[in-house]
Protein backbone atom coordinates (compact mmCIF):
# COMPACT_ATOMS: atom_id res chain seq x y z
CA UNK A 1 0.00 0.00 0.00
CA UNK A 2 2.73 2.52 1.16
CA UNK A 3 4.76 1.40 -2.45
CA UNK A 4 1.23 2.28 -4.75
CA UNK A 5 0.92 5.23 -2.21
CA UNK A 6 4.50 6.74 -2.95
CA UNK A 7 3.96 5.71 -6.63
CA UNK A 8 0.86 7.70 -7.09
CA UNK A 9 1.69 10.51 -5.47
CA UNK A 10 5.15 10.76 -7.80
CA UNK A 11 3.27 10.49 -10.79
CA UNK A 12 0.88 13.29 -9.61
CA UNK A 13 4.10 15.22 -8.91
CA UNK A 14 5.63 14.67 -12.40
CA UNK A 15 1.64 15.91 -14.35
CA UNK A 16 1.66 18.98 -11.92
CA UNK A 17 5.16 19.86 -13.14
CA UNK A 18 4.39 19.15 -16.80
CA UNK A 19 1.59 21.12 -16.15
CA UNK A 20 3.61 24.56 -14.80
CA UNK A 21 4.72 26.29 -17.84
CA UNK A 22 7.64 27.90 -15.05
CA UNK A 23 7.68 31.57 -17.49
CA UNK A 24 7.57 29.61 -20.45
CA UNK A 25 5.72 31.72 -23.40
CA UNK A 26 3.35 30.32 -25.90
CA UNK A 27 5.78 32.23 -28.42
CA UNK A 28 9.19 30.47 -29.19
CA UNK A 29 11.64 33.47 -30.59
CA UNK A 30 14.19 31.62 -32.29
CA UNK A 31 16.80 33.37 -34.19
CA UNK A 32 20.37 35.16 -33.97
CA UNK A 33 20.31 37.74 -31.00
CA UNK A 34 22.22 40.86 -30.86
CA UNK A 35 23.16 43.48 -27.70
CA UNK A 36 22.76 46.41 -30.52
CA UNK A 37 19.95 47.07 -32.58
CA UNK A 38 21.12 45.54 -35.72
CA UNK A 39 18.50 45.02 -38.77
CA UNK A 40 17.20 41.32 -38.59
CA UNK A 41 18.38 40.66 -35.16
CA UNK A 42 16.52 40.02 -31.95
CA UNK A 43 17.18 42.44 -29.57
CA UNK A 44 16.20 41.92 -26.00
CA UNK A 45 14.89 44.91 -24.29
CA UNK A 46 16.77 45.58 -21.48
CA UNK A 47 15.68 43.34 -18.51
CA UNK A 48 12.41 42.65 -19.83
CA UNK A 49 11.18 39.65 -21.53
CA UNK A 50 10.47 41.76 -24.62
CA UNK A 51 12.11 40.96 -27.72
CA UNK A 52 12.68 43.21 -31.30
CA UNK A 53 13.72 42.73 -34.77
CA UNK A 54 14.03 45.77 -37.38
CA UNK A 55 13.83 45.74 -40.54
CA UNK A 56 15.57 48.30 -43.15
CA UNK A 57 12.84 51.23 -44.15
CA UNK A 58 12.60 49.66 -47.49
CA UNK A 59 10.03 47.48 -49.47
CA UNK A 60 12.52 45.20 -49.05
CA UNK A 61 12.03 45.29 -45.15
CA UNK A 62 8.19 44.92 -45.49
CA UNK A 63 8.95 41.71 -47.24
CA UNK A 64 10.90 40.30 -44.56
CA UNK A 65 9.06 42.05 -41.68
CA UNK A 66 5.86 40.43 -43.28
CA UNK A 67 7.97 36.56 -43.74
CA UNK A 68 9.05 36.70 -40.38
CA UNK A 69 5.56 37.29 -39.06
CA UNK A 70 4.15 34.55 -41.00
CA UNK A 71 6.83 32.37 -39.96
CA UNK A 72 6.76 32.62 -36.21
CA UNK A 73 2.59 32.45 -36.37
CA UNK A 74 3.02 28.84 -38.68
CA UNK A 75 5.66 28.06 -35.82
CA UNK A 76 3.58 28.71 -33.09
CA UNK A 77 0.31 27.59 -34.42
CA UNK A 78 -1.13 31.26 -34.48
CA UNK A 79 -3.74 31.78 -37.06
CA UNK A 80 -2.66 34.22 -39.78
CA UNK A 81 -5.56 36.11 -40.73
CA UNK A 82 -7.11 36.71 -37.35
CA UNK A 83 -4.81 39.64 -35.76
CA UNK A 84 -6.73 41.11 -32.76
CA UNK A 85 -9.34 43.54 -34.52
CA UNK A 86 -9.30 46.05 -31.02
CA UNK A 87 -6.02 46.70 -31.20
CA UNK A 88 -4.50 46.45 -34.27
CA UNK A 89 -4.86 49.07 -37.65
CA UNK A 90 -3.71 48.13 -40.90
CA UNK A 91 -3.64 49.97 -44.10
CA UNK A 92 -6.78 49.01 -46.84
CA UNK A 93 -6.27 49.19 -50.53
CA UNK A 94 -2.87 48.55 -51.21
CA UNK A 95 -3.34 44.59 -51.37
CA UNK A 96 0.19 43.11 -52.31
CA UNK A 97 1.53 46.29 -53.29
CA UNK A 98 4.84 47.19 -50.97
CA UNK A 99 6.26 49.44 -52.98
CA UNK A 100 2.90 51.99 -52.57
CA UNK A 101 2.54 50.75 -49.04
CA UNK A 102 6.20 51.87 -48.51
CA UNK A 103 5.52 54.90 -49.94
CA UNK A 104 2.19 55.90 -47.62
CA UNK A 105 4.11 54.86 -44.85
CA UNK A 106 7.14 56.68 -45.17
CA UNK A 107 5.07 60.33 -46.42
CA UNK A 108 3.42 59.28 -42.79
CA UNK A 109 0.10 58.32 -44.50
CA UNK A 110 -0.59 55.05 -43.49
CA UNK A 111 0.95 53.05 -40.63
CA UNK A 112 0.67 49.20 -40.18
CA UNK A 113 0.14 48.07 -36.33
CA UNK A 114 -1.38 44.44 -36.29
CA UNK A 115 -1.12 42.09 -33.08
CA UNK A 116 -1.44 38.65 -32.19
CA UNK A 117 -2.30 36.72 -28.96
CA UNK A 118 -0.84 33.62 -27.98
CA UNK A 119 -3.16 31.50 -25.30
CA UNK A 120 -0.92 32.57 -22.34
CA UNK A 121 -1.40 36.24 -22.73
CA UNK A 122 2.62 37.07 -25.17
CA UNK A 123 2.05 39.32 -28.11
CA UNK A 124 3.41 38.95 -31.25
CA UNK A 125 2.96 42.39 -32.98
CA UNK A 126 4.16 43.84 -36.94
CA UNK A 127 4.82 47.40 -36.21
CA UNK A 128 5.69 49.73 -39.40
CA UNK A 129 5.63 53.26 -39.18
CA UNK A 130 7.52 56.22 -40.61
CA UNK A 131 10.23 56.11 -37.86
CA UNK A 132 10.39 51.89 -37.91
CA UNK A 133 10.15 48.57 -39.11
CA UNK A 134 10.22 45.90 -36.53
CA UNK A 135 8.55 42.86 -35.60
CA UNK A 136 8.05 42.59 -31.40
CA UNK A 137 7.53 39.82 -29.40
CA UNK A 138 5.84 41.24 -26.19
CA UNK A 139 6.72 38.37 -23.24
CA UNK A 140 8.84 36.25 -25.05
CA UNK A 141 10.26 33.86 -22.44
CA UNK A 142 11.41 31.38 -25.04
CA UNK A 143 14.48 32.91 -25.79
Amino acid sequence: MKKTVFTLLFLLSVAFVQAQSFGASGLSVRGNFSNAKDYQKWFRIGNTNDATMKFEQTEKGIDEAVATIQRMLVENNLDVGRPDVYKSVKVEGTGSDTARLNRLIMSGDARVNLAWFAPDGSTLQLFLDKNSYEVNVMNAFKM
